[in-house]
């Protein structure tokens, strides 16, 4: 049972001694102050559940002393004090109890000293049943952690001598929010984002079954301003809501929101993350369309802020809690440099030059965009869109789900406005940067070029590693619920996604001594931001299908550079595949017999009976025809001629014989 802590605060240290003596021997701790000052510091100091004031603090005699009354009206309101004096009046009696611009008075009792100890011991009680509105019997029981561990966590750069007080101030928030509970066990930690930690809890009251609850707590502003913004921004019928603020609790310091989920209980729920590792993958996709045509979508359904067009910038600034006068990138320069750094001379180097981004992996080069140059360069930028309420950020931790599909979001940090594809950016980065683990440039730089470059609804798993081939497909019923929100532009999204990377790379601190595997996730993420900038810096106009708008413009190889153009798609082909297709491409739209393949592209001597030619010569066709063709079944480009030969298309729409091509015109 906790132990109330009074402080006494008297002018008088025999009068404040022998009251500090009696309230002891009934049961509670006690402090004392003999001046102002040192009283300020001890309700300063957050741990006294009550105080009792005596009201002339500087001079006894002076009849315009009421410097105790003045201290209890400048401190901690949500500290409950009665005041204590041998010159109890009927005006200052009104002007301690009566109305004041904060919640309570400045005090709650006026209690004369000659009435004895005994008359004071009765205030005391009745005013910390009343006031103080903690649950002082409370059994709390601490699974997940022990108090000093959870408070290491909500407030890591305490001074160890603020350790002993602060700790049990964190525990009066859930005797404050369990007041009605005999018990309350924290069962396990959720997630914590910052010094903001979502706990388990179940409470317990005699003869009735125990309830589930999600308590996040932390800093006081942090705790309250979330508390505010929900209550701001939640759907009015409350049944739509199925996670539901029921209170918020507060202490000098810090503070707690107790949250019901709607429908669902703690012990059978588990974490988006967790489904995605080990749950069927069937459940995981139906569960991600439930989370969002549901749970967020009761947020925001109809609820397009009236009036109001921001643009990308200014909303993306919002969400990313920047100022207008700092410069939005992807990657600052000076961020940038560090990060170039740390990749040199290993299996990765990076190299920045002329606005562009090189990475060299085993000898091959990629160029993209700069990511440090203004987003602002960006066109989508001048573009105003409209706004919606979304209840905050998405986590892999803090949306949690169940074995029904159901889905819960528990972290309102940051709920408000935003873009209608924000949220569905938001859980495709998840799964690219956060989900999965690559260790290879070569995997990275794959999954992102097809998922960046390739078809948007429809990205192709043939070219990344059979892990890797989850997460594309993830990704693929992400787009396919963000396609009503894009409509025929995918530019937001993909440009909401570089913002996304931008945010984690700003988190990511490189300290010394790293080894190669730390800095594999830095590389994705920066190899992303680059080849998204080069994305959305392309001029050319996007269909829907990549895939359409590649059989208009047909096939550009730029051997300076190495880069292969599919339309305004950009394939990755190297090694054999791009000196065969490279061959191919000085012989555009001519026939290209086996003989001549084999002997400038493997540098071999032709002979039709080596049947090892005739299979390296197929393997190599059908790998560079895969890389080609959205339908390598019907080619359109990499053409199988009658006479024993290969012919390559360089543009679609272009009809050739053995002798002559003439272009066919189309409506």
């Amino acid at each position: 049972m906790l132990t109330p802590r009074i402080l006494v605060v008297d002018n008088d240290s025999s009068f404040a001694k022998s009251c500090a003596e009696f309230l002891e021997n009934a049961g509670y701790t006690v402090k004392t102050a003999f001046n102002l000052p040192d009283a300020r510091t001890a309700l300063e100091k957050g741990d006294i559940h009550l105080a009792i004031l005596d009201l002339r603090m500087e001079d006894e005699w002076d009849e315009k002393d009421l410097s105790g009354l003045t201290l209890a009206r400048q401190s901690d309101p949500s500290i409950p004090k009665i005041i204590l004096t041998s010159y109890p009046t009927w005006r200052l009696v009104r002007y301690a109890l009566g109305p004041t611009e904060v919640e309570r008075p400045a005090a709650v009792s006026f209690v004369g000293k000659e009435d004895g100890p005994d008359v004071l011991l009765k205030y005391v009680q009745r005013t910390l049943e009343t006031f103080a509105g903690r649950n002082w019997s409370l059994d709390i029981e601490w699974r997940v952690c022990d108090r000093f561990s959870l408070l290491t966590l909500v407030e890591p750069e305490l001074k160890p001598a603020d350790l002993e007080t602060r700790v049990d101030e964190l525990e009066d928030l859930f005797r404050i929010l369990f007041r009605s509970h005999s018990q309350v066990r924290i069962e396990r930690m959720l997630w914590r984002d910052g010094n903001r930690v979502a706990l388990s809890c179940f409470a317990f009251v005699e003869g009735k079954q125990p309830e589930t609850f999600l308590v996040v707590c932390g800093p006081k502003s942090k705790v309250q301003e979330e508390a505010s913004r929900y209550k701001e921004f939640v759907p009015k019928v409350a049944d739509s809501v199925s996670t539901r603020l029921n209170e918020t609790s507060a202490t000098r310091h810090y503070a707690a929101n107790l949250y019901a989920l709607t429908g669902g209980h703690l012990e059978e729920l588990r974490p988006l993350k967790e489904l995605y590792d080990a749950g069927p993958e069937k459940l995981f996709h139906a569960t991600l369309r439930k989370l969002f045509t549901n749970t967020l979508a009761e947020w925001s359904r109809d609820r397009f802020a009236v009036g109001q067009a921001s643009s990308f910038q200014r909303s993306f600034r919002e969400r990313l809690g920047l100022s207008s006068k700092q410069p939005l990138r992807a990657v600052s320069i000076a961020q940038l440099n560090s990060l170039i750094d740390w990749f040199q001379g290993g299996d990765l180097t990076v190299l920045k030059s002329g606005g562009q981004l090189a990475f060299d992996s085993a000898g091959h080069l990629y160029q993209y965009t700069d990511p440090s140059r203004p987003l602002t360069e960006i066109a989508i930028f001048d573009r105003n869109t409209s706004l919606l309420h979304i209840p905050g950020d998405l986590s892999g931790e803090s949306v949690l789900v169940n074995d029904q599909e159901r889905a819960w979001v528990t972290d309102f940090g940051n709920v408000g406005l935003a873009p209608p594809i924000w949220s569905l950016a938001e859980a495709e980065a998840l799964v690219r940067f956060d989900w999965v683990a690559l260790s290879r440039f070569d995997d990275m730089h794959k999954i992102e070029h097809e998922l960046i470059f390739g078809d948007f609804l429809k990205p192709q798993t043939a070219e990344v590693e059979f892990l890797q081939r989850k997460a594309v497909r993830a990704v693929q019923t992400i787009r396919q619920l963000a396609k009503r929100a894009c409509g025929k532009e995918y530019r937001p999204y993909h440009l909401a996604v570089l913002v996304l990377v931008g945010k984690r790379l700003a988190a990511i601190h490189l300290g010394p001594n790293l080894l190669q595997s730390e800095l594999a996730r830095p590389a994705h993420l920066l190899v992303a931001a680059a080849m998204l900038c080069e994305r959305l810096t392309q001029r050319i106009e996007e269909d829907t299908d990549a895939h359409s708008a590649a059989r208009v413009s047909g096939i550009r190889v730029d051997k300076v550079k190495g880069e292969v153009w599919i339309g305004n798609r950009r394939v990755e082909i190297s090694g054999r595949s791009y000196l065969l297709l490279c061959n191919l491409y000085d012989h555009a739209n001519q026939v290209r017999t086996r003989r001549q393949l084999v002997e400038d592209v493997f540098d071999q001597k032709y002979d039709e009976r080596d049947v090892t030619q005739v299979s390296r010569l197929n393997t190599a066709i059908h790998r560079l025809r895969k890389q080609l063709e959205s339908d390598p079944e019907n080619p359109q480009y990499l053409l199988t001629e009658q006479q024993g030969g290969y012919r390559l298309i360089v543009r679609s729409g272009v009809q050739v014989n053995s002798n002559e091509r003439t272009e066919i015109k189309t409506s």
